[in-house]
């Protein structure tokens, strides 16, 4: 996926990496109006996500077994 976050053009990968983060981001460009200008990759640090967010993930799980 591609997208655009503060005028910088941020790619994301979904692989498998180490757990619970399986996602990658990388800045690989930003907006110079009206084009868009590559710059040197550089990764975007993952954003942690609340256990507690999850919860009806877990229940969910629970119910199936």
């Amino acid at each position: 996926m591609v997208h655009e976050d503060k005028r910088c053009v941020v790619l994301t990968d979904l692989r498998m990496g180490m757990e619970p983060f399986y996602v990658f981001s990388f800045r690989v460009g930003r907006r110079a109006s009206p084009q868009i200008v590559p710059v040197v990759p550089q990764q975007v640090p993952p954003e942690r996500v609340d256990i507690e967010s999850l919860t009806w993930i877990w229940k969910r799980i629970k119910r199936r077994h």
